[in-house]
């Protein structure tokens, strides 16, 4: 959501577009060219999450009302309440009303569904954006009231850092995995680990590099593997696709994966879950999309055939420039129901 929100301003802001961004803090040295930033400060607590979006949320209403300019577009990507367009990156938190009751009595779940609701539902809010075909049908799904705010999907964009490079047929016994992704329970990591101990049987070579989580935080996982591994933590990720000869994704649920994208851009070949918002986009030789429920001899059969695959560059590259003018058009609309 952050590299979405970054990269958009950034393109908006080249298209000489105004972009004036509220957040926390800023973990980049400077703000892209021609973006404004104003900085509203890391809360002392974050915690609880609901409790710290919801005084966030606050922080950003008193802002506006300070200074919001009749012709602006105010659009979030996050937990905010005031915003005109919503671009929402999900999953669902609503999704926890088809748990049993037990896990849905509390202040936390209450809270969660309130804040959810009222930024899909509130008075300003005119256009909501899913940023995929997948987190679309669990909206329409879910808030069946909110389906007239619905757009289609605007999917991310593919940073220029992404440079491809062709990869020919893996060694016979080696080659080298990749995963990626700080939450690496949601994203599969267990499941992971047992198709890369598969694989090994007969790749004996083979090396599997996990990055995103702190080491310390997943080393148990590895305390009784087979194979070659390195738990690298935050990487460059243009560095680590490049890196890399396959991308493993069995995640359980991930609303788009913009990492599969840049994986595919890389020239990397991926195996993911079908649970992957971006599995309806995946069209190549080199990418194969299966049911999160198949058994792990699958995985570890498909990722070895891959291997023996060549690469090529994508047919076509989806920029973040796409993905500005996407907004544009819905910009555009928008103005002339806020009478601009």
């Amino acid at each position: 959501m952050e590299s979405y929100a970054w990269e958009l301003s950034a393109s908006l802001a080249a298209r000489g577009h105004e972009v004036i961004v509220l957040c926390e803090a800023l973990s980049a040295p400077s703000a892209p060219p021609g973006v404004k930033m104003h900085i509203l400060g890391r809360l002392k607590f974050p915690k609880p999450q609901w409790f710290a979006a919801f005084r966030y949320s606050l922080r950003v209403r008193r802002w506006l009302q300070k200074n919001q300019q009749p012709n602006w577009i105010v659009h979030s990507h996050v937990r905010c309440g005031v915003h005109h367009v919503l671009t929402f990156h999900g999953p669902p938190f609503a999704h926890i009303r088809r748990k049993p009751l037990w896990k849905k009595l509390s202040l936390r779940v209450f809270m969660h569904l309130w804040l959810e609701r009222r930024d899909l539902m509130a008075e300003t809010v005119r256009v909501v954006v899913p940023n995929s075909t997948m987190i679309q049908t669990m909206l329409s799904d879910l808030y069946p009231a909110a389906i007239s705010r619905l757009t289609n999907p605007v999917t991310p964009g593919v940073s220029p850092a992404i440079r491809f490079r062709k990869r020919d047929a893996a060694p016979p016994r080696g080659g080298v995995i990749g995963f990626i992704g700080f939450e690496w329970k949601r994203k599969g990591l267990d499941k992971a680990i047992d198709i890369v101990k598969l694989l090994a049987v007969s790749r004996p070579e083979l090396m599997f590099v996990v990055a995103g989580p702190s080491p310390h935080e997943i080393a148990s996982l590895f305390s009784q593997v087979n194979f070659h591994y390195e738990l690298a933590g935050r990487v460059d990720t243009p560095a680590f696709l490049d890196r890399i000869d396959l991308l493993l994704h069995p995640a359980l649920i991930e609303p788009f994966g913009m990492v599969i994208a840049e994986a595919l851009t890389a020239g990397t070949r991926v195996v993911i879950s079908d649970r992957c918002g971006i599995a309806a986009n995946i069209s190549t030789e080199v990418a194969v999309v299966l049911p999160i429920e198949s058994a792990v001899e699958s995985w570890a059969r498909v990722a070895n055939d891959l291997f023996d695959k060549q690469t090529f560059p994508p047919l076509e590259i989806r920029t973040w420039d796409h993905v500005a003018q996407d907004y544009e058009h819905i910009y555009r609309s928008l103005s002339k129901t806020l009478g601009d």
